[in-house]
């Protein structure tokens, strides 16, 4: 499968619409995630109990030969809002590491986000899954897509979405760390190219000053951080964010300008070098 017959899977335009699950659908998920994470380490991405898991999420299952890796593939077919889910098929990581979610919550509304995100995983090998939205974030039944505080479909501000359920589950399964690829528009950054977060006023942490650094040597790139650069896009309401914090887990939360973007989009190279960059070690 090739890297864009993926994006027009996942994202593809046409009737869509935002269903709300229930309670039971949501702790569903949760199960279906913590087997998918386990098949995809130990089974070779498939398993009896990840079949038999299925059936109450609506969701579908496959299998997908992307270039040399093999990813396993959770779908929201029913076109709901429910976002799409990937694991990469190999054994558990071994050398104590956390294992590394890669998070594009907002492809439609942040241009290119979800491009990048999908060519770092799927091409790059970055992460040990991958999590997108498949809802524009300010959908709405009437049809303008008009910004608005707490919007339903907007999986970064809902705890009741397949999404932060997804979220939870994989982040049970022991240390993780989870990066959110954002964008934000010409006027929100100011001068600036990249703002990193981990969602807390108290300071940004080792983990993003360590990315802060990276970034700004391997891009030339002007890099802020919040809250000791910048009081702007901190994510301090992002509830993965908040999640992850809560479980112990690390959260980075960056935002990219649309110049920036607009570097890594096309240019597999540079991609790489960021996905070198968002794994790294604290030092």
């Amino acid at each position: 499968m090739l890297l864009r017959d993926i994006r027009e899977r996942v994202w593809r335009q046409g009737e869509r619409r935002l269903v709300e699950p229930s309670r039971e659908a949501l702790s569903a998920m949760e199960a279906l995630v913590v087997e998918a994470s386990r098949a995809a380490e130990s089974s070779g991405g498939d398993s009896p109990a990840l079949r038999a898991l299925l059936p109450p999420t609506g969701f579908t299952a496959e299998l997908w030969q992307v270039g040399a890796a093999r990813v396993l593939a959770l779908l929201d077919e029913r076109g709901r809002g429910g976002g799409a889910y990937f694991f990469r098929v190999e054994a558990a990581p071994t050398d104590g590491r956390e294992r590394r979610l890669l998070q594009a919550p907002h492809a439609y509304h942040d241009v290119a986000t979800g491009k990048i995100a999908a060519g770092l995983f799927f091409e790059q090998g970055s992460g040990d899954a991958f999590f997108t939205n498949t809802l524009h974030r300010y959908w709405s039944e009437e049809g303008p897509r008009t910004p608005r505080p707490n919007a339903p479909a907007d999986v970064c501000q809902q705890t009741g979405s397949y999404f932060h359920a997804a979220t939870r589950a994989f982040l049970s399964r022991g240390p993780a760390r989870i990066v959110q690829l954002h964008g934000f528009g010409d006027r929100e950054g100011g001068d600036l190219d990249v703002i990193l977060s981990r969602g807390e006023t108290s300071g940004s942490g080792p983990v993003v000053a360590r990315l802060a650094a990276r970034l700004t040597v391997a891009f030339a790139v002007r890099v802020a951080r919040f809250p000791e650069d910048t009081r702007s896009l901190g994510a301090t309401t992002n509830e993965q964010g908040k999640l992850a914090r809560a479980l112990g887990a690390e959260f980075v939360h960056v935002e990219t300008a649309r110049a920036f973007r607009q570097r890594l989009e096309d240019n597999a190279a540079l991609a790489s070098l960021l996905g070198e960059a968002i794994w790294s070690p604290a030092e």
